[in-house]
């Protein structure tokens, strides 16, 4: 839900419409009718069902962090990592940042966003708002593209596909319950309603007497708070309900996007064509590339594992650069019109980017599970750093893009 409401009027956080809303029973959503965006849905939040699936999340987050994870069979030996070794071996060839990535998207985001969301619906069931509360629930928002347990999994995947021609490999009891953790999480996302959570801390928060719908909001003086989705007038600094600082003005948000889109670009040409991992097997070295692991999976005949990774590696990045870069131009030269199909491709790159990080995370797994000295053992290379600050720096100009400039014209005004 994007919209900020007041009983039956709400503000479209993506073409900044007025509209009223109509009436809406129990499971019904309404959708703005210029640009299709639920603008509300009508859903119950039971804080208790969010406190119980928190804190079997974190139990199961817990237990794969301390069994193991996979085991590695060769040469009559085993070895044997848990899930915080993927960051670690990372760590131990001096690839920090890269260490602090990995962990940080399967691990700790995850562990701080089921924490914010069962003390504060905790704190909701006792009826008590506790300090900092405003804080804590814009956490919960902005942190859900960050959290990557689920492309994890499919990370742990490829790398068994292409573990499987060298050794056998197991999954360990911590493999399950990380799955369950994952499962459990994407459970209290869905079932997650942000604006019920803020009218509860913060109550129903009024629009301005004078907005009127089926006008642009902003040119009413009014900004919507992507926030907590209070509406304010646009003069003030920062959200009265939240305190989220009001966006930076639109022409400085374009440049941005730009500046993040061409460090973006020039970042892949090294991602692309400096090795991702170096591979010791019997004693003789090689070095793989993104495109090379893709053609050695083929090689293999794991021809859908070799589709998965060219399109999450190879296709999605290049993709999401030009998509993004085509809506800025047209942004920018503030043409009017197909508005919804921009739309459509803004979202889209918005949900694929995440996906790119496959690639990392199968260097990392390999990295900390094949390690056998001389005989076989596989170390990071140069270009998964480049590869993954290409990842990340694409989510961000996704973020910082701002949507409603689709609906601009060359006078300013939004789309009627």
């Amino acid at each position: 839900m994007s919209a900020a409401t007041r009983d039956s009027l709400a503000v479209c956080v993506v073409c900044d419409l007025a509209t009223t809303l109509p009436p809406l029973a129990e499971g019904e959503r309404a959708e703005c009718p210029r640009c299709g965006h639920t603008l509300h849905e009508r859903q119950h939040t039971d804080s208790q069902r969010q406190v119980a699936w928190s804190v079997a999340a974190l139990v199961m987050l817990a237990l794969s962090l301390f069994f193991p994870f996979l085991a590695l069979q060769a040469q009559g030996s085993e070895h044997a990592i848990i899930v915080a070794d993927a960051a670690l071996a990372l760590l131990e060839y001096d690839y920090a940042a890269l260490a602090l990535l990995v962990i940080a998207t399967i691990v700790l985001m995850p562990a701080v966003y089921l924490g914010l969301m069962l003390f504060l619906h905790a704190a909701r069931l006792a009826g008590r708002r506790p300090p900092g509360a405003a804080f804590m629930a814009r956490l919960l928002t902005s942190m859900q593209p960050w959290m990557m347990s689920d492309v994890f999994i499919v990370g742990v995947l490829v790398a068994m596909v292409k573990i499987l021609t060298l050794a056998d490999v197991a999954f360990g009891v911590a493999f399950v319950a990380f799955c369950l953790f994952t499962l459990l999480l994407l459970k209290t996302i869905v079932d997650f309603d942000p604006s019920e959570l803020w009218d509860s801390l913060a109550g129903r928060w009024p629009a301005p007497v004078h907005l009127k719908p089926g006008r642009a909001a902003r040119a009413q003086g009014v900004q919507v708070c992507k926030g907590c989705e209070a509406l304010y007038a646009v003069s003030r600094p920062n959200c009265p309900r939240c305190g989220r600082r009001r966006p930076a003005p639109d022409h400085l948000r374009l440049q941005a996007t730009w500046a993040l889109l061409a460090t973006a670009a020039i970042l892949y040409i090294p991602a692309m064509a400096y090795p991702v991992m170096r591979i010791i097997d019997f004693g003789q070295p090689s070095e793989q590339t993104i495109v090379g692991g893709v053609v050695y999976l083929v090689e293999v005949g794991s021809w859908p594992i070799a589709l998965v990774i060219f399109v999450a590696s190879v296709v999605v990045p290049i993709a999401k650069v030009m998509a993004l870069s085509w809506l800025a131009w047209k942004a920018r030269l503030a043409q009017a019109g197909r508005g919804r199909e921009r739309m459509k491709l803004y979202k889209f790159t918005e949900f694929i980017g995440r996906w790119s990080m496959i690639d990392v995370f199968v260097v990392a797994l390999l990295v900390a599970l094949v390690q056998a000295g001389q005989v076989m053992a596989v170390y990071p290379g140069p270009g998964i750093v480049a590869f993954g600050a290409v990842v990340i720096i694409t989510m961000i100009a996704a973020m910082t893009f701002e949507p409603q400039l689709l609906w601009r014209d060359s006078h300013g005004q939004r789309e009627p």
